[in-house]
């Protein structure tokens, strides 16, 4: 069938499983069709929308039958808001179709039967960005709808912590009384474009960021008065300061207008200073399960390689126990923020290297000689060729590889075992509750029958 005549059309479809990305799968006439927040067990009339590699993206029309983990209806604004896909679902049912697609990705290599829980179901992100946007007079801070750059407005939020939602309410009304320009992305033209918190996990420490194409934006003073007499929490206020006409949200500026550009949190008894660019995991509950499992997989006496540090969270949990941690991290502001916690920490077993990886992993780990563990915690795109190459050619007996994308952690984790190592370890964790999101850690060892094979090739 020709693509024009596919797209748009109507099919029955029943969803058999559910796959990474979200999607539920069906077959119709051998046709493979990829059904956006279709679930498992559903009876579907769905509509094309695109293809691609003939396979079939389709939109839900109607549904004749629900799936049975369509019981639970919790967010009246979950058909439009492209925040979360399953907060309309039993969190059960949720770690169900999660460690379902887990194993369909892994299959027998996956060491746990089932994803890990998170300790926190609702209301557990530590960060939000949400866009600014006018339409028809009115201002809206909220979330873009699902597949579109229009804004639905910000009300009862099941990921995010309800105070955010008083602070945004109280920005939202002072962008209104003040008549703050709202950015336009069409016309390139207006000021306040996001607006942005960051918290500690305990909810003690904010820093709150307004993404403008400018650094002076109006009334600026009441609007810090209303803030810090409302929420005494609030550390920091900071313009950022992005002016180009593309989809980042933040840019390389910036202008703090109260307090400071960070925020505190603590793990174990280390006080962590944060800068408001800085990555730090969503959901710190969770991320402290995984990091104890890291805990458990190193010795004394290794000397260890902490990969994208990040602000040195892993590091300074490793600390205490290993020989010596060497943090590796391309943004500078969390460099900066590493150095000054494991000085104040009296941490002297810790360095730091502020540059990309790929331009840094090979002579760091000749210039160490001993390393003996790498911990990798990549972004999505996981790690390059160049580097598995690297690590690989040095031999390093353990990679422990944290990883937020299963589909690159499985090429990763086969281009490894192409270079001599055994996966000894691979577990997901519920770091995202409400979507199809899933992290992982996996454990790698050198074989050493492969490492005696390409010595003796050499």
């Amino acid at each position: 069938m020709k693509k024009n005549n596919i797209e748009k059309q109507i099919y029955e479809v029943t969803i058999e499983k559910n796959v990474f990305g979200g999607y539920g799968i069906g077959y119709v006439e051998e046709q493979t069709l990829f059904v956006n927040k279709g679930i498992r067990g559903d009876r579907l009339l769905v509509t094309v929308d695109y293809t691609k590699k003939e396979l079939l993206f389709c939109s839900i029309k109607k549904i004749l039958s629900p799936s049975k983990h369509r019981t639970f209806t919790l967010c009246k604004q979950n058909d439009l808001c492209g925040s979360c896909d399953w907060v309309n679902m039993n969190y059960d049912d949720q770690i169900e179709l999660k460690t379902d697609i887990y194993h369909e990705i892994f299959g027998s290599k996956v060491s746990s039967l089932e994803i890990q829980k998170s300790p926190i179901v609702y209301h557990y992100r530590n960060k939000a960005f949400l866009p600014v946007q006018a339409k028809d007079g009115k201002k809206m801070i909220g979330s873009y709808m699902r597949n579109s750059h229009n804004v639905i407005e910000h009300e009862s939020c099941y990921l995010f912590p309800q105070v955010f939602k008083k602070i945004f309410d109280v920005i939202k009304d002072w962008m209104d009384r003040y008549d703050i320009s709202v950015y336009d992305e069409k016309s390139h033209s207006g000021v306040l474009r996001h607006v942005g918190i960051r918290a500690s996990s305990d909810m003690k420490s904010f820093v709150i960021i307004l993404v403008s194409t400018t650094k002076e934006v109006l009334a600026k003073i009441e609007l810090i008065n209303e803030i810090c007499s409302k929420f005494p929490m609030v550390k920091g206020i900071v313009i950022n300061i992005q002016n180009k006409a593309n989809n980042l949200i933040l840019g390389e500026k910036d202008k703090v207008i109260f307090g400071v550009p960070h925020f505190t949190d603590f793990i174990n008894d280390i006080k962590l200073k944060i800068h408001y660019k800085a990555f730090y995991q969503v959901n710190i509950p969770q991320a402290i399960n995984i990091y104890k499992e890291i805990y458990e997989k190193t010795d004394k006496d290794d000397i260890v390689i902490d990969a994208f540090s990040g602000i040195g969270v892993i590091g300074f949990y490793l600390a205490n126990k290993v020989r010596k941690v060497i943090c590796i991290e391309e943004n500078k502001e969390a460099v900066e923020s590493a150095i000054d916690i494991a000085e104040k920490n009296s941490l002297r077993n810790m360095s730091f290297i502020q540059n990309r990886l790929e331009m840094v992993i090979d002579k760091t780990i000749k210039k160490e000689k001993n390393v003996s563990v790498i911990i990798f915690n990549p972004p999505r795109k996981g790690l390059s060729e160049s580097t598995i190459n690297s690590v690989s050619l040095h031999s390093i007996k353990k990679i422990i590889y944290m990883s937020c994308d299963p589909m690159t952690l499985k090429r990763d984790i086969q281009l490894f075992e192409e270079k001599g190592y055994e996966l000894v370890f691979l577990k997901g964790y519920d770091m995202f509750p409400h979507t199809w999101h899933i992290e992982s850690l996996a454990v790698l060892k050198k074989s050493l029958d492969k490492k005696i094979y390409m010595e003796k090739m050499v």
